[in-house]
């Protein structure tokens, strides 16, 4: 009997092909590239005044709770870019976005060497992510960060005393996370004084039991599931408590969806009720990517109001300032909300804050413009491709009101694969 080979089954073996042939190319042009960007961002922190250590292992003496599945790549590292200060510097550890299931602590942008030549040391952090590193995980890989920083921060010029979170998108959820749930730091025998500051920029899971009753939540429930417990679990607003430690707190929110500043305002009076400082920067002509992307730009009103808000808790000065105003407002007949006095407080900081930046020098970002833009523009797609998703999601629900199960597995697929 004559058998015979359809076209379309040769052309998917020549495609299967094609690929085996092509994808070891590309791994080594990636490998390549990257080694260019790392002597470039070298040669760039050390003109602004500083050097960088790469791959750091922060957990190698702590453990993991479990161990790695095999063929599963250790991500529990971090890039430590130091400046060359003889004195101490404040720290701020960066935690990278990606919809817990990508990214890389390589995504720094120009936010490195601007902190490093404003006298930080400035530390990126990567973490376990899914499937892998399924929440509590991700989140104790960052409190394991920190525990590192205190312990070893000072042999790269840091002062262990000035801890410092930063982290976007996925990011600034573990951040808020590590910054308010004692028990994860607690694991490793620290506390939440280690930290002195939560930076948490545009993030959208904060109450996910909340965001789920307003917004429907399709597509966070795709990565925490459906189990209202878990919602809670994953929640920083879950762990606000009054007299507890919790550092101050920075909540940025882009302008794109009125959901994330709904989370913000609501986190925030959490935040406040329970006694700690907080400040909420509405950036309402920023995107979620673009609000990352502008930290590092001397000239942007985003980092500006950033250092403004460093400046206040390194001084002490964040009670007066901010918290007792936010106080007496809501003692008034005429009851202001946390944003309008936040707003009008930032309008005086912001002020004082460009005068003392005034003599500051631009950051040098030309030598690192290539590479860097290269991974800038990844990430970027993959932040568009979820914004789109995000807007397809919102039409359907519009649609109907009860969408169909399969429309909304695709629709959480198009965001996180």
């Amino acid at each position: 009997m004559k058998r015979t080979i359809s076209r379309s089954v040769l052309w998917i073996m020549a495609v299967g092909i094609g690929l085996l042939l092509v994808l070891p190319a590309w791994g080594q042009e990636e490998e390549q590239m990257w080694a260019r960007w790392r002597e470039k961002m070298s040669d760039h922190i050390e003109k602004v005044g500083g050097s960088v250590t790469w791959d750091v292992m922060y957990a190698q003496d702590v453990g993991l709770d479990e161990p790695l599945k095999e063929g599963v790549k250790d991500r529990r590292s971090l890039d430590v870019y130091s400046t060359d200060s003889t004195e101490l510097q404040p720290v701020m550890l960066y935690v990278h976005g990606g919809g817990w299931k990508r990214g890389d602590k390589r995504a720094v942008g120009a936010k490195a060497g601007y902190f490093v030549e404003n006298g930080w040391v400035f530390v990126s952090v990567n973490y376990r992510l899914l499937p892998d590193g399924q929440f509590p995980k991700n989140a104790q890989d960052v409190a394991d960060a920190v525990v590192w920083a205190r312990d070893a921060i000072e042999a790269y010029g840091g002062d262990p005393e000035q801890i410092y979170l930063m982290g976007h998108s996925a990011g600034a959820h573990l951040a808020s996370v590590v910054g308010t749930h004692d028990k994860l730091l607690g694991k490793r025998e620290q506390d939440l004084s280690a930290i002195k500051g939560v930076v948490s920029i545009d993030t959208a899971v904060l109450d996910l039991p909340r965001l789920v009753e307003k917004d429907g939540g399709v597509l966070y429930q795709k990565i925490f599931g459906d189990d209202p417990e878990v919602w809670k679990t994953v929640s920083p607003i879950s762990y606000v408590e009054k007299d507890k430690d919790i550092p101050a707190f920075l909540l940025v929110v882009a302008g794109d969806h009125a959901v994330k500043l709904d989370q913000a305002d609501n986190f925030g009076g959490a935040l406040q009720a329970a006694g700690v400082d907080v400040w909420i920067l509405e950036a309402d002509d920023q995107t979620h990517s673009s609000v990352n992307r502008q930290i590092g730009d001397d000239g942007h009103y985003v980092t500006q109001q950033i250092m403004a808000f460093l400046d206040l808790v390194k001084a002490s000065d964040f009670d007066d300032e901010i918290v007792t105003t936010i106080a007496e407002s809501a003692a008034e007949e005429e009851v202001k909300t946390v944003d309008e006095v936040v707003e009008e407080m930032v309008d005086e900081v912001v002020a004082e804050a460009i005068t003392e930046l005034n003599d500051e020098i631009e950051v040098e970002t030309e030598a690192v413009s290539e590479p860097t833009e290269v991974a800038a523009e990844v990430e970027e797609q993959a932040e568009v491709k979820e914004e789109v998703a995000e807007k397809t999601a919102e039409m359907k629900e519009e649609k109907t009101d009860s969408p169909k199960e399969d429309e909304s597995e695709k629709i959480a697929e198009i965001m996180f694969d």
